[in-house]
């Protein structure tokens, strides 16, 4: 049963590293009585072949 679940949590790791995280994304974060407004840009990415 634990060699079942490393297995499915090793290929699930490795799903969760191929993804490309290459974008912007923003938001808010709430300070009570102002918001800040957050943004974040990630222009390249490393691949490994």
């Amino acid at each position: 049963m634990k060699t079942k679940f490393l297995l499915v949590l090793i290929l699930l790791a490795q799903t969760f590293y191929a993804q490309d995280l290459t974008g912007s994304w923003q938001g808010e974060i709430d300070l009570g009585a102002i918001k800040l407004p957050l943004i974040l840009n990630k222009l390249w990415s490393r691949s490994i072949a």
